[in-house]
């Protein structure tokens, strides 16, 4: 769910000047990446290095034993690519379920304008149920866009619902690109294990019997 849109400054549409040859230099190397832009003021024409740019936040909260550690051994990957893509990465590391809900909740509370979720289906899943507050009240995420960066065991929402990209560049582009639409979310009343009402958020899809149990 991602249309084009284009970053516009005031000075005007920036125009990005690709990477030059390497060579041989004793002098200081240059940023292989500058922005060209016009001066209306001075009426000149100045060159500004991209690091110089205000860059987007965007944390990532993730499990690194997600889909078997896959998650972990992709964080290297997906982290160089968003920010060479012009985000200002915060990484955070979660253990398990209740970590999960705890950092989640904190971020949307500091109103953090965007938290990529790094996993499957089910990481997807724990972070959309953890704005479900104990006395079964919605936290205000309203300043807030979830991501979903995919790199779990599971990928039906990220893969064929959204068509988020796998590979860790075009992820990054695809992210740098998106319009943030709205998701729905359903919200569930059940009997847990032990036989007590309880209630939770789910996304994409709630299975029952047969399929829940061999999903979990």
């Amino acid at each position: 769910v991602a249309r084009s849109e284009a970053v516009k400054s005031a000075a005007g549409p920036p125009i990005h000047l690709g990477p030059r040859a390497t060579r041989a230099s004793t002098r200081p190397e240059r940023p292989a990446l500058a922005t060209l832009q016009k001066s209306v003021t001075a009426g000149a024409i100045s060159l500004r290095p991209v690091s110089a740019i205000a860059r987007r936040p965007f944390d990532l909260v993730l499990n690194p034993a997600a889909g078997g550690g896959r998650a972990g051994r992709r964080l290297g990957r997906v982290e160089a690519a968003l920010r060479d893509a012009g985000f200002a990465v915060q990484v955070h590391r979660t253990a398990g379920r209740r970590a999960l809900y705890d950092t989640v909740r904190g971020l949307v509370t500091d109103r953090a304008p965007t938290v990529g979720i790094m996993g499957g289906d089910g990481t997807f899943h724990d972070a959309m149920a953890a704005l479900l507050s104990p006395d079964d009240t919605l936290l205000d995420a309203s300043a807030t866009v979830f991501a979903v960066v995919p790199a779990g065991t599971g990928g039906d929402l990220a893969a064929r619902t959204l068509d988020v990209p796998a590979e860790a560049d075009d992820l990054a582009r695809w992210m740098a690109h998106a319009t943030p639409a709205p998701f729905d979310l359903g919200r569930l009343v059940y009997r847990d294990a032990q036989g007590a009402p309880a209630v939770t958020l789910f996304c994409n899809v709630a299975s029952a019997g047969l399929s829940g149990r061999v999903d979990a």
